[in-house]
């Protein structure tokens, strides 16, 4: 009953990283052309930088947090690097709060999704508005999970042992930060 809290933030930041990963495979062909293809656009080459460190880096910090903390250790051992981390993870939760608000989670994705499944489930209809239920996820679990968790590591990374336990080999009485 004790680790019911923690399983519970595990799965949900599990998710978010699920989340992460399948957007960043959506989002392929653009990343693709930004490579390929000379800029046209001022800040067009910025999807590389957003690429890497939305949906490569926070899925693999968020995956080693859920099933190997300990791997964290020296990240969160270095009060530079815990502080850096943080301010990505909220650097990246302002930015996509506001466009996310300001109309991507209240609209289609300006892509095709693969398979019809997806393009089901896309929308749910709230009353009059009309809501990317996608996107809400992505908004809701990778977002402001990973942006919470990161910022409440940096500060106390002692709830690191939280996450620790039988089945991520560090257990309880395993390694102190601080």
């Amino acid at each position: 009953m004790q680790r019911a809290g923690v399983r519970t933030a595990k799965v949900l930041l599990l998710s978010g990283a699920v989340s992460l990963v399948v957007e960043g495979v959506l989002e392929l062909p653009r990343v693709r052309k930004a490579v390929t293809a000379p800029p046209s656009v001022p800040g067009e080459s910025k999807i590389l930088e957003h690429f890497v460190v939305q949906h490569v880096a926070f899925p693999a910090l968020i995956s080693a947090l859920v099933f190997r903390p300990s791997l964290l250790r020296g990240i969160l051992g270095s009060t530079a690097a815990r502080y850096a981390m943080a301010a990505a993870a909220v650097g990246l939760a302002v930015p996509e709060t506001v466009v996310s608000l300001q109309g991507d989670l209240f609209r289609r994705y300006p892509f095709p999704l693969p398979g019809r499944r997806l393009e089901r489930v896309e929308i749910l209809r709230i009353g009059r508005r009309e809501v990317n239920v996608i996107q809400a996820h992505h908004l809701l679990s990778a977002t402001w999970g990973w942006g919470a968790a990161a910022a409440l590591l940096a500060l106390r990374p002692n709830l690191l042992d939280y996450f620790a336990g039988p089945r991520t080999r560090t257990g309880w009485s395993g390694w102190k930060l601080s």
